[in-house]
Parts: structure tokens; sequence; C-alpha cells
């Protein structure tokens, strides 16, 4: 969201309302309503600025359009490279495309497990592959580079996003200070590009976001020196940014120059990648889209742009980053609630604001509050699963299409809550509702609210795994092992299986792993169960061999603790 203290939100507040395009056609019948004639001044005016709005909206949607490709790009078939990935914003970028289970690769002289205080299972789960590498030194990246291809893969997309800051004048630089900031900022772009971007050639296909000075030139040799519109180009050109980088830099005018929340340019390289664009710039804040024009001109009006705006004097505090991580505005909620009334569901139901909707739902998509596993009274083969879950059925497409399990999920509750417009207007549908149906309604109500908090994305990913939600209650399928992780749905099931009696006394284990509701257990919460899964199917007798299962899972993730219980079918 933007700061409501800048002029990027004057601009914005402006955008969706004078100049939005539909404005005129409020504007002019209102000059009609005070008796204003055709003739009369103010009703030209409003015609001519309708007009006026008309074309410039006509020109930037043709603008928009030119850089884009033919649908979206399929995350599947893509390899990231981050240089830099291992702090800031590099890694916040690493971080949001892993969790939506896309192959990253970070490239840093610092491993990734440095960038925040996470416990070794977390990063293991993380899926992002960690090579040190000096972008700066050729014969590193390209040892590195074969590396990768053989563990990954070619790399597809390429974000260049490794750089330092000495925060000196250049008196106070030494040599090797000044050599090391050109060849990092400078070289290890031409590096990399040189390493990977032939393989991009030669396929057609690639991305890749560099620097100013790099970028218009290899834009020109993309377009016709190789003739290969199938790899795009996009440049990032950010004000001071909230990762530590420039700590201390102090903005005389933080109303024009506001200083960015890392997520809010993580989310822009996203969605210019994800629309395949091409040629494509992101100039953020407002503010930066007119530095290119302070050099021409003249040298007076420079000077006292500086000296008014305090550019002069911004690094006289200049601190650097001394260990300083980009302050996150997530929170993780449970973003689909299935069941009744209490407290929890209805917090549930809250829509994230818009900074953090969508990503609140990718770290709900990757913690699936119950998962189902389950296998056949041999316990080592046929493991069937179940999931018990909040309607996000991600996590168990991968278990199908990556661990050929046979899954089922299912919902506790009574009816399927997902978001509404507020709080306490959620919308309600009876389990069995097509994932489709749901997804269409949706859609029709209201396109714009659904997209931007991820619903739709999150139906329109269900619909094409199963038809609709299903009722645990409702499912007489037998299952060997129930693995739930909250306790509110281990008690359900229990309850439910305590009822139904010991028809054909075939006993069941209820387990439940209790995932904590922050941000990094959330995010891989999904795949512990997961990692479970696969050391119950090995298991020859699991009635003997779970209790050692469960403590070889304990001191795995000592942050997840374990319910388990007996029950019969």
């Amino acid at each position: 969201m933007v700061n409501r203290n800048t002029l990027d939100f004057v601009l914005h507040m402006l955008h969706a309302s004078v100049f939005h395009v539909s404005f005129p056609f409020f504007l002019i019948p209102l000059i009609k309503m005070y008796g204003f004639t055709n003739e009369s001044s103010a009703f030209l005016m409003a015609a001519f600025y309708g007009v006026l709005l008309f074309v410039v909206k006509i020109a930037l949607w043709l603008h928009e359009r030119s850089q884009r490709r033919d649908g979206k790009v399929d995350w599947e078939d893509e390899v990231v490279l981050i240089t830099g990935g291992a702090s800031g914003i590099g890694y916040l970028l690493a971080e949001m495309l892993a969790i939506r289970h896309i192959t990253v690769v970070v490239l840093d002289v610092h491993p990734v497990k440095t960038a925040r205080k996470l416990s070794l299972p977390v990063l293991r789960l993380l899926d992002i592959e960690s090579y040190i590498c000096d972008v700066s030194d050729p014969e590193d990246i390209a040892r590195v580079a074969n590396e990768i291809r053989e563990d990954v893969g070619e790399p597809t997309i390429l974000i260049n996003n490794a750089g330092i800051v000495s925060g000196r004048s250049i008196m106070d630089l030494s040599i090797e200070d000044i050599k090391r900031t050109i060849n990092v900022n400078y070289l290890g772009q031409a590096f990399t590009i040189k390493e990977f971007l032939p393989d991009m050639i030669k396929n057609n296909h690639g991305h890749i976001a560099a620097v100013k000075a790099f970028h218009e030139t290899l834009e020109s040799e993309i377009k016709y020196v190789y003739k290969t519109l199938g790899v795009r180009t996009t440049l990032v050109c950010c004000g001071k940014i909230e990762t530590g980088m420039f700590q201390g830099v102090k903005e005389r005018m933080p109303f024009i120059t506001p200083t960015l929340e890392p997520l809010e340019v993580v989310k822009e390289i996203i969605e210019s990648m994800e629309q395949r664009r091409t040629h494509n710039q992101i100039m953020m804040p407002f503010y930066v889209n007119f530095v290119p024009l302070v050099s021409i001109l003249p040298g007076w009006f420079q000077d006292l742009a500086r000296t008014v705006s305090g550019a002069d004097k911004a690094m006289d505090t200049f601190v650097g980053k001394k260990g300083v991580q980009p302050r996150s505005t997530l929170q993780v909620v449970d973003a689909f609630p299935v069941g009744g009334e209490s407290k929890e569901d209805k917090k549930a139901c809250e829509i994230p604001s818009a900074e953090t909707a969508s990503l609140n739902l990718w770290y709900t998509s990757s913690l699936e509050p119950s998962m189902v596993p389950s296998c056949s009274s041999s316990r080592a083969e046929n493991l069937r699963l179940a999931q018990i879950t909040t309607l996000d059925e991600a996590i168990g497409a991968i278990i199908r299409s990556k661990n050929g399990f046979t899954v089922s999920s299912y919902g506790t509750g009574t009816m399927v809550r997902l978001p509404g417009p507020t709080i306490d207007k959620p919308n309600i549908y009876n389990f069995g509702t097509p994932y489709n149906e749901v997804y269409q309604e949706l859609k029709g109500k209201d396109t714009q609210l659904y997209q931007s908090n991820g619903l739709l994305l999150m139906l329109d990913r269900n619909r094409k795994i199963k038809n609709s939600p299903e009722r645990w209650q409702e499912s007489r399928q037998e299952f060997d092992v129930i693995i739930t992780c909250e306790e509110r749905c281990f008690d359900a099931v229990c309850e439910d299986l305590i009822q139904r009696g010991e028809s054909h006394s075939n006993p069941v284990h209820v387990i439940n792993v209790d995932i904590k509701d922050n941000y990094e257990e959330a995010m891989v919460g999904g795949r512990m169960i997961l990692h479970l899964a696969k050391d119950i199917e090995q298991a020859r007798d699991l009635d003997q061999e779970i209790q050692p299962i469960l403590d070889r899972f304990n001191q795995r993730y000592p942050s997840a603790p374990v319910l388990h219980s007996v029950s019969y079918f």
C-alpha cells in the first residue's frame, strides 16, 4: 500500500478519481444539471477534457499492450536465478517465488541461511538452491553455472540484484573499494549476462533484469542483433528501499521522495515477469520518472534542485547495511477456513490489507492446516493420502504429482466459508459446490477485489485439481493414518471416529502436527507434513514404528509439537 503522506498517494487518489476514464461521464451530466448549455465554456472544457483523457488512456493502453506477449508465464518451466539473494530485497524476492513452488537459485558471497535467523529444517523446506559465488569473478560464475545446470537446469530468468554501497566520497575510498564497487555493480552484471544469455537466445525464451547502463545496450542487441523477441528485459529504477543498504540516509522531502517497502518493489518485479512484459521499466516512486530530465536542465537549476531536496547532504548520516533486514509487513492468516462461527473462523475470514493480501494467500497454501496421509496395513507400499484442509488443494496436488501418492482432501466444518467484502459478510457455500461455480460467482460479484486478495487464484488452482470441496464427516473412506495441523481439526476427527463406532475394528492413527501461525512455520508447514508422510510410507509395521517415527519428527522439527491418538473404523 502507498504511504498516505507521500506524493505517490496523492497521485494514486487522482488516478482513481479525476484522472479515471469514467470521470467525464459524471462531470458532463453534472454541468448540464446546473444549467450550462452545450455552447458554454464549462461544457466545452469538460468535453475537451473527456476527449483528451480518452486519448491519453488509449495511448497508455497501447504502450502497455506493446510490452506484453501472449499469455502469462508458466512458472513450472522457469528457473529463476537471483544474484545477491542472501539478504535484503533479493532474499524477499527469492522467498516469495519459492513459496509458490518455483525453482529459485541464489548466487551470493554469503549463504542464504545468514539472511534470517531461520532453523535449518525451515531453510531446507524453502526450496531455494544457494550457491556461494562472487559475481565479480567470471571464473567463479562459470564454475557455479555448470553446477546449476547439472542440479536444476538452465536458468530462464536472470535477476541481477547484487550490489554494494560504499557511502563515502571518492577521496575517502581506497583503490580496492573503487574496484570492488565497479566489479560488483557493473561488471558483475556483464559476467552473469554473458554466461546465461546464450542459452536464452538459443531457446528464444528468457527474461533478464539489468542495471540501466546495461539495459539499453542489451535491449537493442536482443531485438536487432539476435532477433529473439522471446527474451524479455526489465529495468528496475527505484529510490531508497528499506533494506538496510542505505541505512542512515535521511530524506529532507519524504513527501516527494518516500522510502519504499521491499514488498512493493518485489510485487512489481513478479508482476512484470508474470505478465511477460518486454522492454519494461519499473520506476518507483513517482519522482524517479523525472530524474533523467534533471541532466538536461541548466547547471544552476540542477544545483538548486540538489540543495532544496537535500540530495547533497543525504549521505552524511549514512551507516550502511549492518545485518538489517527488510521490515516485513506480512501477517500470516488462515485465509480459507471451513466451518462454524468461532472467533477464530471470523478472524480467518478477515480480508488482509492491500500490501499483504496476495502474499498471505501464498503462505496459507503452504500451511494446509489439516492434511491426512494414510497407508495400507502393510505400510510399506500403496500409501494413500487424504487431506483435511482449509480449501486450498495445492499441497495435495504437490504430493500427487511429485510423490505418486493417492490423495483425498476434506474439510471438517459444516459450511465452506470464504472471505467476503467485509469481515461480517463472508461468502458461504455448501460442501459439494463445484469450485468452478464458486469461481464464476465471485468473479461476477467483484473481480478486482477477489483477484487482489488472491481468492480467484486459489479457486482457479483448486478447480483444476478436483471438482468440489468434500466434508470429512460425510466420507466413508477408510484410512490407516490421519494427520491434521490444528488441534481443532484433530478434536473434530477424533470425535467423529468415536461416533462412528468400531464397525470393522480397523485401527487408525490420528496425528496432529501443531504448526505455529507465524511467517516461517506457515510457509513450510505443508512440506513438513509431506516429510512425515514419506517416513510413514517406509514403515514395515506402522503400529510398532509409529512412535519412533513421531520421535524422529519431533527431533527434526522441535517447533511443531505432535499429538497422537488411536481410533477405529
